[in-house]
């Protein structure tokens, strides 16, 4: 996920078009997991806790499917503008055919940016159950929850996605 929140956007012409291929766009744009390739997080999610953050309920709105929050964090993907190989793909949600806010994020970012929106060509094929815990507690996966979570999706064309950049986008990190 990218992010540039308010005052947040690092470097930068204030707004103009950005340059440079996605991996370029994201570092301007977004903190990254050092531990991970190319993953990249809004950086201001707190989780649940009595340190909550402002852009901790933004993100459970984005999961309620609000639309004034799901256009406020499509503001946030601008700089994607311009971008002619690249898709974005929503993580799945935990059951099959559901429309999440991530979705509904992802076409809105298709439409106002001309970014290719690739969502339904990743399929969650077998029901996981959500791993939601009571507030506070560790949501870490198990190296068999991860090979779960993994083998439950499925890219319906493959072939599409050849050449391309691929922005996947989830609201967890």
């Amino acid at each position: 996920a990218a992010w540039s929140y308010g005052s947040r956007r690092r470097g930068g012409s204030g707004g103009a078009e950005e340059s440079g291929d996605l991996l370029e766009r994201l570092e301007r744009n977004c903190e990254k997991d050092s531990r991970w390739n190319n993953r990249f997080y809004f950086d201001r999610y707190v989780p649940w806790g009595r340190h909550q953050t402002d852009f901790s309920k933004r993100i459970l709105k984005l999961k309620d499917k609000n639309d004034p929050i799901i256009r406020e964090f499509a503001r946030c993907f601008r700089f994607l503008r311009g971008l002619e190989d690249l898709v974005v793909i929503r993580v799945p949600p935990h059951k099959q055919n559901e429309v999440n806010g991530v979705e509904l994020l992802c076409r809105r970012i298709e439409k106002n940016y001309r970014v290719t929106n690739e969502s339904a060509n990743l399929k969650r094929v077998v029901r996981i159950d959500p791993r939601k815990r009571t507030r506070g507690e560790d949501r870490k996966m198990s190296e068999s929850q991860r090979k779960e979570a993994l083998g439950s999706l499925v890219f319906v064309d493959p072939d599409k996605l050849e050449g391309k950049d691929v922005l996947l986008i989830d609201d967890v990190a």
